[in-house]
């Protein structure tokens, strides 16, 4: 095989790890590394990697300069340590600074939170702000915007979102793309080829790898004489520094209908995990079919996206106004009254940088048509008064400064997406019969929400019910009649005491997350109910004393997080959940025993109970399906764990 280019760096690793340690070591980043060396991909982590008594800081530097890949997990408390912020810097640099570098690739993983609130520095982000900002000389006050800059460059990347759905398929899917992306296979070429060094460091010389760059080069020569293996030998020199390769081999003998298979198989290689990506392209070309419907005069255009182009015009279908274009736009009162077409309107920004709208309180959007409303950071508290939902299909206002919607004798039949997350000071909801047909419901962060209404069955379609961080909710709705499809309810860090017994009736649940309820001090009985329930969270609870006995009608019970829990002891029927994967008792400081029907458990993945102070021994034998032992690690000294079988 020809030789690398001597400009190329060998990686010692294939995946540089960074994260904050008290976040995610003991949950999902130590379930991932064990993943990724597991399938043999050559990962950095550095409680792992650096040796005790090493240069910590040169330690790094050189493992992530030897890296190609960098998987950041951006958590609650990331930029609380100065250590993961310093270590962004570093990545940052390394990934944009020279040609040779131009290969490596950061891929973040945002877990439990929002881009937004990353590249915004919001919630716990800016307090974390503004404690490093407490006596700061000048000197640090440039390393603090180093910080932000770095955190902003990445809330704008792809990525990967843990938050409802479960960490197991989130991994699966980073390691899929990591082998994908380190397992391109070399086109052979042959070896040792006399010349070749020669040929590549000329063709090196010429080409100046840059992302945002198009290159055509050209090989003459007669035929015979290698124009193609040198075609070969640079593709293998440079293929990996790209998200996307394909090699295409062509003569002039080439029909059409070779012509259009070529064309297949370029589209079937290149569009292969570049689909995130595709996404701003598409975006451009459809905006530029639209633009060519009237180049020279905006207002006759059926759709707008630049700010610049908004006047009142009646041939407005779609408006959507990027405030990433500028800082802070101003509407007046009459701004959209001659836009009776308006279908789309989205006020948005994608790098959750400042930014500011100003609205008029007697502002009007009087268009009978609108489906499609998302207007960010919605200044005013109610909405317009001449305001038209009939027709409404998806309502976003996340970070507004809303606190009533509509009036209550209005009936949205159509309106299936709602999303008022980050509304700080919305109080209550509106009747739900009011939305009958409603099928995602997000009120995330809601802060001053207190109850929902109590006709919640009316929902019948609802499919996604969030509330985390609904510090004020101290009750659940009243549940009653058929909500079969509900599918997600996430609870996290409400106010409430009790989990209601009629839980029972929504049999359709895949997905139940209480964390940080610390309030919440028994789980009623009736969760056993659950048929259809895979996950279900706990953790942090701090309160909770007991769990229910169960039975084996939780048959798809996959997850159980109990951690950081008051439960001194689980059922002995905790063995009759068969398809349980991942058991989580860690932190249960009060937690005595485990029953010996966990050896029941042949689904059995991850048992964990790290810091349970209490837990004197553990010894039990797990024979998982088909016959084989599982690995089963137990993290703290002291706890003993046999896979030998009883005598």
């Amino acid at each position: 095989m020809a030789s690398s280019s001597s400009s190329s760096r060998p990686h010692s690793y294939d995946v540089f790890l960074s994260f904050r340690g008290e976040d995610t070591r003991k949950n999902f980043t130590d379930h991932l590394y064990n993943t990724l060396i597991a399938y043999g991909v050559r990962t950095f982590r550095d409680d792992e990697e650096l040796q005790k008594g090493d240069d910590i800081k040169s330690g790094l530097s050189t493992a992530i300069q030897d890296s190609n890949l960098f998987l950041i997990i951006f958590s609650e408390n990331y930029a609380t340590s100065k250590w993961c912020l310093n270590e962004l810097i570093k990545i940052t640099e390394c990934t944009t600074a020279a040609d040779d570098q131009a290969g490596k690739r950061v891929i973040p993983v945002f877990y439990h939170v929002h881009p937004r609130d990353l590249g915004h520095q919001w919630g716990n982000f800016q307090d974390a702000f503004l404690n490093h900002e407490k006596d700061a000389d000048q000197e640090k006050k440039e390393l603090i915007g180093k910080w932000r800059i770095a955190l902003e460059k990445a809330a704008k990347l792809s990525g990967y979102h843990v938050n409802n759905q479960h960490e197991t398929e989130v991994i699966k899917k980073i390691r899929e793309v990591i082998i994908t992306r380190l397992n391109r296979k070399p086109l052979h070429v042959g070896d040792n080829i006399v010349g070749m060094d020669f040929h590549l460091k000329q063709l090196n010389s010429m080409i100046k790898t840059r992302r945002d760059d198009v290159y055509m080069i050209g090989i003459y020569g007669i035929g015979g004489i290698g124009k193609t293996t040198i075609a070969m030998a640079i593709y293998n020199d440079i293929s990996s520094q790209f998200d996307g390769d394909c090699f295409l081999q062509v003569d002039g003998k080439t029909s059409n209908s070779g012509l259009l298979e070529l064309q297949k198989k370029l589209l079937q290689n290149t569009l292969k995990d570049q689909i995130l990506d595709m996404h701003d392209l598409l975006q451009q070309m459809g905006q530029e079919i639209i633009r060519k419907e009237c180049p020279k005069k905006a207002r006759e255009r059926s759709r707008l996206w630049d700010p610049t182009d908004v006047e009142r015009t009646k041939a407005i279908e779609g408006l959507f106004i990027e405030i990433s274009a500028s800082c802070q736009i101003q509407f007046s009162r009459d701004s959209f009254t001659k836009m009776n077409k308006l279908r789309l309107f989205k006020v948005y920004t994608r790098f959750y940088n400042n930014f500011k709208v100003d609205l008029p309180m007697d502002f009007e959007l009087s268009s009978f048509e609108l489906r499609y409303l998302h207007f960010s950071k919605y200044p005013l508290i109610s909405l317009p008064t001449n305001f038209h939902a009939n027709n409404l299909v998806e309502l976003n206002l996340w970070g507004s400064n809303i606190k009533q919607l509509w009036k209550e004798n209005e009936v949205l039949n159509n309106l299936k997406v709602m999303d008022l997350s980050c509304s700080k000071d919305l109080v209550e909801m509106p009747d739900f019969s009011s939305v009958p047909n409603l099928e995602i419901l997000n009120l995330e962060d809601c802060t001053s929400l207190e109850s929902l209404p109590q006709n919640f069955h009316k929902l019948k379609h609802l499919r996604s019910l969030c509330c985390s961080g609904c510090s004020k909710l101290k009750s659940f709705a009243q549940i009653k009649g058929n909500m079969s499809k509900l599918r997600n309810l996430n609870l996290r860090g409400t106010a409430i005491v009790e989990v209601p017994s009629l839980i029972r009736l929504l049999n359709g649940l895949e997905y139940f997350d209480l964390r940080s309820c610390r309030n919440l001090v028994s789980l009623s009985e009736s969760i056993r109910n659950l048929r259809s329930l895979e996950t279900l969270i706990v953790g942090g609870c701090s309160n909770l004393q007991g769990f229910p006995d169960l039975k084996d009608d939780m048959e798809n019970l996959k997850i159980l997080d109990l951690s950081q829990t008051a439960i001194n002891e689980l059922p002995p029927s905790i063995g009759d959940l068969k398809a349980l994967q991942i058991l989580d008792l860690s932190e249960c400081k009060n937690l005595v025993n485990i029953p010996e029907r966990i050896c029941d458990l042949r689904s059995l993945d991850t048992i964990k109970v790290e810091g349970c102070f209490k837990l004197e021994g553990l010894n039990v034998y797990l024979n998982g399906e088909g016959g084989y032992d599982l690995a089963c690690h137990i993290l703290r000294p002291g706890i003993s764990w046999s896979n030998e079988p009883p005598n």
